[in-house]
């Protein structure tokens, strides 16, 4: 009995090792992206119907990232020129940049949506072909927690919580 103690309590410590390792490591997330025109010429514009919609010219600026194999809305900006003012799109969620994958400017066209540029994501300056991409990075713990349940080892342990649970439920005749 007091081996099982003794290997539970390694097993537990070893666990909570690797959990800090992870939340510590995979903390970085996702401050703000600003994007600034740097094309030669006129900027985009939305298309337009005469007299349909002829007072929406400015494009509607859309930025999504990609993470976790999915696109998410990161800010939105309507009938705005960027001119040499560059747009601040800032999440409403912590996104870990260990899952970043990519980040893709379009205009929102109640027409058509008009995808500008896509990039893959990483740190700092970003040059494309119209626009510039400045990304920012912070860090936070909720970041890494995300990240933590995003690795094999944290769905394993989930996976392990899930059939503790059912089978507690199962034992105690709830069902």
């Amino acid at each position: 009995m007091k081996q099982l103690r003794k290997y539970s309590l390694i097993t537990l410590l070893g666990g909570l090792c690797i959990f800090l390792f992870s939340v510590i490591s995979g903390g970085e997330c996702l401050k703000s992206i600003q994007v600034s025109y740097t094309g030669s010429g006129k900027e985009h514009q939305d298309k337009y119907v005469f007299g349909v919609n002829s007072d929406e010219k400015p494009p509607d600026y859309g930025l999504e990232v990609r993470f976790d194999d999915e696109w998410m809305l990161i800010g939105l900006y309507s009938n705005t020129f960027m001119g040499t003012n560059a747009l601040s799109f800032t999440p409403n969620k912590r996104i870990p940049v260990r899952l970043l994958e990519q980040i893709r400017l379009y205009d929102a066209d109640p027409l058509e949506n008009d995808v500008l540029e896509v990039h893959t994501i990483k740190p700092g300056q970003i040059q494309g072909e119209n626009y510039a991409f400045e990304v920012a990075y912070g860090y936070s713990l909720l970041a890494g927690v995300a990240y933590y349940w995003h690795t094999a080892i944290g769905k394993a342990i989930l996976l392990g919580i899930t059939v503790c649970v059912v089978l507690f439920f199962l034992s105690a005749g709830v069902f």
